[in-house]
This record gives structure tokens, C-alpha cells and sequence, in this order.
């Protein structure tokens, strides 16, 4: 009984920061100072490696709320985290620079609500690196460490993903869940990957024969198009041999032609000629009736 009594009195300003009252509306203010009180808890909950050569802890707070800079701000002033002083870069979203913020050498990153977008990028960059990612709202549990999130009841609870943790090389506190926290099932998410993995081979197992579909048909239609080539072709050759034969009896009629011509001025001329041989011959015998009247 006593050490239920000594936790819960280590735990109760912990457990009134996360759990809201539902049903009650709080404002900018409230909500950034529960924040600001989320990361302290977590940072003193949590393990760095060479822990005692950190001069201070530096953390990096992605936000565009004026609220969260502010009471960030104000607060670290006057807090400290394992007895070292704070150092904090708060960094509007528009500006946010994964490789500039990993340069800060940060041992916590702060993603409020609505950058999420930003989680997988600086998630990369920080890979095995001692740095704690806290998010807010975030709903793929593979690329978390520590998420607030918001219940239906009101409530702002946590999830951790113990997993993503260690291999930042960091340790955190078991007792750290008893503040309105619960670990995220890995097994739960290796099963969801795997049958997600199952189902990406089946769609690509249907892009692929839909793939050699495509290829097959594309294969037909380029055989076809050869044919037809073959065929326009030889209609080609047909044809240019068709125009060559009309050329040649072109040729041959013009020819023809010619030669009808000359004929026909040949007939006129022996035309000509037999027609002055009658006029003389007709001459001639009305030349010899006229003798012959004579007599």
C-alpha cells in the first residue's frame, strides 16, 4: 500500500497534465502548456547515451502555433531538464530543413498537430541517431517514438513505439506509461506490414500479368502493323509499276499519234494530187469532146 501510495504522489502532477476533463473546452494557452509539460516529463523519463557529457539538451519544436513558441519558450527559461539548461529552436513548418535541423545536434524533435507531413523526412534523417521524436496526432505507428493523441472522451493520452526507441540508442523509463500511456503493439504492426506486403505482391502480381497482357497484345499489334507495312508495299510496287506501264503507253499512243498525223498529211497530199490529176483528166476529155464536136 505504501508503494502505491509513494508512486501515485511521484505521478500526480504527471497524471493531471494528461488527462484532460472531458467535455470541458480549453484554450491555445492550456493545451501549449500541456504540451510543453508533455516533452519535459519525456525527456526526464528519458535516456541519452554519454548522457553526462550533454553541456545542454537541445530541442527543436516544428510549429506555426505562437502559442507552443511561447510557452516553450517561457518555460525553458526557467526549467531545466536533468539539471542542465535548455536550448530551443522553434522553427516555423514553411522554413523546416530536415538537414539543417539534424545539424543543431538535437536530443528532442517536436512535431505539433498537423506536421505530420515533416515525420517521415526528418525520421529518415535522424535514423539511429540519440534523438527522441515526439509527435502529436500521427497516425502511422511504424514511423513513431512517443505520440500524443487526443481520445474521444477528452482525454490526451500517449502511445509509445518501444522498438523505434532503442534503435535511436535511447532508453526510457517503464514507469513513463503509468502517466497515461500504453506501448504500441510491434507485433500487431509487423503482422499489418506483412499482410500489407501480401497484399502490394497480389496488385503486383496483377500489374505484372496484366503487364505481359499488354506486352503479348502489343506484340500482335506491332506484327500486324508489320504485315500491313508488307502489304502497303507491295500495293506500292504494284502501283509504281502500273505507273510506269500508263508512262510507256503514254509514249506509245503519243507515238501513234504521230504517226496518224503524218499519215493523215500524206493522204491529204496524194488527195491533193489526185484531185488536180481528175481536173486535168477532166480538162483533158472536155478538151477531146470539143475536137470531137469539131469533126
Amino acid at each position: 500500500m505504501f508503494l502505491k501510495m509513494k508512486i501515485f504522489a511521484k505521478y500526480r502532477c504527471f497524471l493531471f497534465v494528461f488527462f484532460l476533463i472531458p467535455g470541458i473546452s480549453f484554450s491555445q494557452s492550456d493545451k501549449a502548456k500541456a504540451l510543453t509539460s508533455y516533452i519535459d516529463k519525456f525527456a526526464s523519463y528519458t535516456t541519452w547515451p554519454n548522457e553526462d557529457q550533454i553541456d545542454s539538451f537541445r530541442i527543436v519544436v516544428i510549429t506555426d502555433n505562437k502559442d507552443v513558441v511561447k510557452e516553450f519558450h517561457d518555460f525553458f527559461k526557467k526549467q531545466k531538464i536533468k539539471k542542465k539548461p535548455v536550448s530551443l529552436l522553434t522553427q516555423p513548418s514553411y522554413v523546416v530543413r530536415p538537414s539543417y535541423v539534424i545539424r543543431r545536434n538535437p536530443q528532442i524533435i517536436f512535431l505539433t498537430a498537423g506536421k505530420s507531413g515533416f515525420i517521415p523526412n526528418v525520421y529518415n534523417e535522424i535514423e539511429g541517431l540519440p534523438v527522441l521524436l515526439v509527435s502529436e496526432n500521427y497516425d502511422e505507428k511504424r514511423n513513431i517514438m512517443i505520440n500524443l493523441y487526443k481520445t474521444s472522451q477528452g482525454n490526451v493520452l500517449f502511445e509509445v513505439n518501444k522498438a523505434n526507441i532503442l534503435n535511436q540508442n535511447l532508453a526510457i523509463d517503464p514507469e513513463m506509461l503509468l502517466g497515461g500511456g500504453t506501448e504500441v503493439d510491434v507485433a500487431n504492426l509487423y503482422r499489418k506490414s506483412q499482410l500489407s506486403l501480401r497484399n502490394m505482391q497480389k496488385e503486383m502480381n496483377k500489374m505484372t500479368d496484366s503487364f505481359n497482357m499488354l506486352e503479348k497484345n502489343i506484340e500482335i499489334s506491332i506484327n500486324q502493323i508489320k504485315t500491313k507495312q508488307k502489304e502497303i508495299s507491295a500495293q506500292k510496287e504494284l502501283l509504281a509499276s502500273t505507273l510506269d506501264k500508263l508512262d510507256e503507253d503514254k509514249k506509245r499512243i503519243a507515238t501513234h499519234d504521230i504517226i496518224l498525223k503524218a499519215q493523215k498529211d500524206s493522204i491529204l497530199i496524194k488527195n491533193n494530187i489526185l484531185h488536180n490529176q481528175l481536173n486535168e483528166i477532166k480538162k483533158q476529155w472536155e478538151d477531146i469532146e470539143n475536137q470531137e464536136n469539131v469533126l
